[in-house]
C-alpha cells in the first residue's frame, strides 16, 4: 500500500484505520503504519482505542473490522436467483437413505426449501439451524434432526457446545455448508467463532463436504477461518464467477458446480 500520511487529530486517524479494514478486512500492524505514515506504537495504541470502541478486533499482528450482521431477512433478499441455482445444483448430490447435514446461512435455507419439491426419499436431514427445520415441517416424509444448543440472535440457528458435540457423534454421508467468504491464503471464514467451530466439526464427520457459495463472496475474508480451501470436496457456486477464481478452486482439487442463470421467463 502506498504510504499516505494523515494529518490532523487521532480521531481522524482512527477513522482512516476504519475505512482501511472495511476494504481490507485485515491488516497487520506495520501494514497499518506504513499506510499512516506513523509508528507501529501509535497503530497499537490507535488498535487498542478502535477495541474499546467495539468497531475492531485486535487479533495477533492486527486487527480484523467487526462485522455487523444483517437481519436475517435482509440477506435472504440478496442474490435470490443465484441462491436458487446454487439449490437446484445442490440437489444432485443428494442419494436416498442419506444422512444430510444442513448448515445455517440464506443459501442453506434455500436447499432447504428446493429439497421440499425433490422426490428422492427417504432422507435423514440434521441441521442447527431453526429456519432450515421450520422449512423442511411442511414434509412429513423427510426425517429432521435439530442439533440443541443456544439460540444465534439474528441467525435462527443453535451454537455451542451442546451443539458441537451432537455433530461430533453422527456421521453423514454429505454435508452443505456456508460461509461469509473465502480467500486462497485463509479458505472458508466465517464472523463468528462458534459458528466456525460447529462447521469445523460438521467437516470432520461427513463423507463429502459441499459449499455453497455464490460468487460474490471470492476475495472476501472474515474474522475466522474454519477449512482450507480443500478442506471441502466440492464447491457450487453460481454464473458469477470469476475465471480465475474457477481456476483457483480447480487447483486445489476441488470439484467445482457452477449453477446456470435460469433462463429468461
Amino acid at each position: 500500500m502506498a504510504s499516505r500520511p494523515v494529518k490532523g487529530t487521532w480521531g481522524a486517524r482512527l477513522a482512516q484505520i476504519e475505512d482501511l479494514l472495511r476494504a481490507n478486512p485485515f491488516l497487520s500492524v506495520r501494514e497499518l503504519s506504513r499506510s499512516l505514515n506513523v509508528s507501529t506504537m501509535t497503530v497499537r495504541r490507535d488498535l487498542d482505542r478502535l477495541k474499546e470502541r467495539g468497531s475492531i478486533v485486535r487479533v495477533h499482528g492486527g486487527a480484523v473490522v467487526r462485522e455487523k450482521e444483517s437481519p436475517m431477512g435482509e440477506r435472504e433478499g440478496r442474490r435470490q436467483l443465484q441462491k436458487a441455482a446454487i439449490a437446484e445444483a445442490a440437489l444432485g448430490l443428494i442419494q436416498p437413505g442419506a444422512t444430510v447435514v444442513i448448515d445455517s446461512g440464506t443459501t442453506a435455507a434455500a436447499l432447504a426449501r428446493a429439497l421440499l419439491a425433490f422426490p428422492v426419499r427417504p432422507l435423514t436431514v440434521v441441521t442447527h439451524a431453526l429456519n432450515v427445520a421450520v422449512a423442511l415441517l411442511a414434509d412429513a416424509g423427510l426425517h429432521v434432526s435439530v442439533a440443541g444448543g443456544d439460540l444465534r440472535p439474528g441467525t435462527a440457528s443453535l451454537i455451542g457446545p451442546v451443539t458441537r458435540n451432537y455433530y461430533a457423534s453422527i456421521r453423514a454421508e454429505v454435508a452443505f455448508l456456508s460461509a461469509v467468504g473465502v480467500t486462497e491464503d485463509e479458505g472458508f471464514s466465517n464472523s463468528n467463532f462458534a459458528e466456525a467451530e460447529i462447521k469445523a466439526t460438521i467437516q470432520s464427520r461427513t463423507d463429502r463436504v459441499v459449499a455453497l457459495l455464490d460468487a460474490s463472496k471470492c476475495g472476501i475474508r472474515s474474522m475466522v477461518s474454519f477449512l482450507p480451501i480443500d478442506g471441502v470436496d466440492d464447491i457450487i457456486t453460481d454464473w458469477e464467477i470469476d475465471p480465475d477464481w474457477a481456476q483457483r478452486f480447480r487447483e486445489h482439487g476441488v470439484r467445482l458446480t457452477v449453477a446456470a442463470k435460469p433462463a429468461e421467463p
